[in-house]
């Protein structure tokens, strides 16, 4: 005889339209008439498996006469899906569904979380901090970009619970988002480097010209010491073995280098403020390995020769108030908080210079700071002078501090307040893909 429904070929397709609701974290009711299908043992010899677990195997009885064909009973197992609850709502009674294979793989899931995850991150780089912070916290989306990140598999991906289209808006979304904020990161760096570059000049100008009038034989013989323009002939003498540090046998040079260069790499590594790339920290301790023997000796033997100098306390106190003073202004300027307050600042700290510029001038005659009061403002010019000469010696010294101080410090300022605005997200994921994570 030859069955009616199938006509003999032991299968029937049947198409049904389901609507259901996507929520994460759920269990599932699923019954089966056959009574081998759910015990321990098969499942265990069978290798069937749902993704996550299935537990709560037990035997359920069929009270609604005609059920299931007339089966009496049937057995019912509880499982948990790894990131979906899907309640649907299905037109036939003996319609399944099947998120369940063997050795762990579900085949093909179609797709179903497209929806429920495009939800959430179709509005992620949208301008809406809120709506960004409940994407990267959706752990479906956050897996997803955590994967890519990582350079890992996951199953909501492998096993295309989520489709590859869907997978790339979300990351295509998420790298939108991490490029405005790298673009809001460094807004307005380019006038702040700018401004920290006139402070840090005048900073370290101010400090080199109060050397040289405190000590200024010191500063006359600035031009006979050795520059930082000298340091490739100096290392190259080292490396030649031409002669040995600290009395040392020359061999012992390359321990010192090598050395050095070990140690700058493993500080650059472990206290710089962020992740950089490997070849930026071979630059910084490459540097760090050139320069500091030169600044750690310069500072040394300097340090000894100014104390055999007996300082111009009085002289520098006229001279170098005229550089000092300057920062009356820039007080003026920066502690008032209104637009209006600052132009008054600016008044006061003009007025302030000028009554200290000439109230030196009225008590030099008393304390003689400048010996020849008729050419009061000669000597003054002539000690400035002076002290120009000495920084036109170490110009390039000054300029590198300058210019260091300036990029370091400006953009390591800019790079913390860009931490705090992405820790805001609370998302690990999204620090490590601005470099903030360390």
């Amino acid at each position: 005889m030859t069955c009616g429904t199938c006509s003999g070929g032991g299968y029937l397709y049947h198409s049904y339209t389901i609507d259901g609701e996507a929520k994460r974290s759920t269990k599932w009711a699923y019954n089966s008439s056959d009574y081998h299908e759910w015990t321990s043992e098969f499942v265990k010899n069978s290798g069937l498996n749902l993704v996550y677990n299935l537990t709560e195997i037990t035997e359920v009885d069929v009270d609604v006469e005609g059920a299931l064909d007339g089966c009496t009973f049937l057995y019912a197992f509880t499982a948990k899906l790894p990131t979906l609850q899907f309640t649907a709502t299905i037109d036939k009674v003996d319609t399944k569904m099947c998120f369940a294979g063997k050795k762990n793989t579900t085949h093909n899931a179609g797709g179903v979380y497209d929806p429920a995850v495009w939800r959430v991150a179709q509005k992620m780089a949208g301008g809406s901090q809120s709506a960004d912070k409940v994407a990267l916290a959706t752990p479906a989306v956050k897996n997803i970009i955590e994967a890519n990140t990582t350079h890992t598999q996951i199953a909501l991906l492998d096993e295309n619970w989520v489709s590859t289209d869907i997978k790339d808006a979300v990351l295509s979304n998420y790298q939108n988002l991490v490029t405005q904020l790298k673009k809001q990161s460094v807004k307005g760096i380019t006038p702040n480097m700018f401004a920290g570059l006139i402070k840090y000049t005048y900073l370290f100008f101010t400090l080199g010209m109060l050397i040289a009038l405190l000590f200024p034989k010191f500063a006359v013989d600035s031009g006979y010491r050795m520059s930082v323009t000298q340091i490739p002939e100096w290392m190259m003498a080292l490396l030649t073995m031409q002669f040995g540090l600290f009395g040392l046998p020359a061999m012992a040079n390359y321990a010192f280098v090598l050395g050095l260069l070990w140690l700058s790499y493993q500080g650059v590594k472990k206290w710089y403020w962020k992740n950089i790339s490997n070849a930026k920290i071979w630059v910084l301790a490459i540097s760090i390995t050139l320069l500091l023997p030169h600044m750690a000796l310069t500072l040394y033997y300097n340090t000894v020769e100014l104390l055999g100098h007996s300082p111009a306390i009085a002289s520098t106190l006229v001279s170098g108030s005229l550089l000092v003073g300057l920062y009356l202004l820039v007080i003026g300027v920066k502690w008032p908080q209104k637009w209006y307050s600052k132009i008054f600042g600016l008044i006061a700290g003009v007025s302030f210079y000028c009554a200290l510029q000439y109230g030196l001038f009225l008590i030099n005659p008393t304390y003689g700071f400048i010996e020849n009061n008729a050419n009061y403002s000669g000597d003054v010019a002539a000690l400035l002078s002076s002290g120009l000469r000495f920084m036109g010696n170490n110009l390039i010294e000054w300029a590198l501090l300058s210019v260091g101080f300036t990029y370091f410090f400006t953009r390591r300022k800019f790079w913390l307040k860009a931490k705090t605005m992405v820790a805001d997200y609370e998302s690990p994921v999204l620090l490590k893909s601005m470099n903030m994570d360390k």
